[in-house]
């Protein structure tokens, strides 16, 4: 199979609907996928060699948040799914460090 990589947006996954439809435009799903959390890992668990990048992780709130917590908890079962969460930075952080 071929390494299937995503980039996903929390924006995009902090509401119910608007998740599913997100991870579906994003993500290699079956047809049969159910749009919902459970079936999402499912299927993320049977992937190999997958990468998914979550950008802006930083506006998780609510269903994203939980979205969030699926796609970690499948990461740690499936060696073949590599997880990246993203948040932007800040560069006014760094310059009060220096």
């Amino acid at each position: 199979m071929a390494k299937i990589t995503a980039v996903l947006y929390m924006k995009k996954l902090n509401q119910r609907d608007s998740a599913h439809d997100h991870l579906t435009e994003r993500l290699p799903l079956p047809e049969y996928y159910g749009r919902n959390l459970d079936a999402l890992h499912d299927c993320l668990t049977e992937m190999d060699d997958a990468e998914i990048v979550v950008l802006d992780t930083d506006q998780a709130d609510g269903y994203g948040e939980r979205v969030l917590q699926v796609l970690s908890d499948s990461a740690l079962e499936n060696e073949g799914l590599r997880l990246h969460l993203t948040t932007p930075l800040v560069t006014d952080d760094l310059t009060d460090a220096f």
